[in-house]
């Protein structure tokens, strides 16, 4: 299914319409930056997490997600890691920098804009969500029960859930942080970190 991740990767699961896990995408790539480690880009799925059960103020946000995750996935089984980071790229800088509102119109000119169009048919493909729940599965796994998005694998097999940030560290703060983190989640005696926002 996946490519197993070697020591100079990590691999990032996230949903696509989440403000969090967008702010922690970009210390990541800053983080990644800094070290010199890459990134592999999964999809995460707040709908599958929540069973479908989704709050009316989300509801819109939540179809928009299901659709472009099925494209995502698609890109991830390719191993098109880079156009799976341009895509995410554009849709967070429209979405969360810009005042373009979540929906499928913004996903559409996105795939265009980026000469993405090939994977339009995906967006609406219902076959495709069984690789998604296998590969959402297998990311819960990694944080287990009471998490969400994002998950970030740190070794084949070992990862958590987050980090949420609520502001995002630059340069060589943006490497101590991911350091702390490393050593955290790497260490098989942690279980759980956690303060109120």
């Amino acid at each position: 299914m996946l490519a197993k991740l070697d020591e100079n990767q990590v691999a990032y699961y996230f949903d696509p319409v989440c403000p969090w896990t967008w702010k922690t995408s970009r210390w990541l790539v800053e983080a990644a930056t800094n070290l010199s480690f890459a990134v592999q880009w999964r999809p995460f799925s707040l709908t599958i997490l929540n069973n479908g059960s989704i709050p009316e103020e989300y509801a819109v946000a939540m179809k928009v997600s299901s659709r472009v995750l099925r494209v995502i996935t698609q890109m991830t089984l390719a191993q098109r890691n880079d156009e799976v980071f341009d895509l995410y790229n554009a849709l967070g800088e429209a979405w969360f920098e810009g005042s373009a509102q979540i929906s499928g119109d913004t996903v559409e000119a996105v795939l265009t804009r980026l000469n993405l169009d090939r994977y339009r048919h995906a967006l609406d493909d219902d076959t495709i969500d069984l690789e998604l729940l296998e590969i959402h599965s297998y990311a819960h796994k990694l944080a287990g029960e009471g998490t969400g998005s994002p998950v970030l694998e740190l070794s084949d097999g070992v990862g958590a859930y987050g980090p949420i940030l609520t502001d995002v560290p630059k340069g060589e703060e943006a490497g101590k942080l991911f350091g702390a983190v490393r050593h955290l989640v790497l260490d098989s005696r942690f279980t759980e970190l956690k303060r109120h926002r």
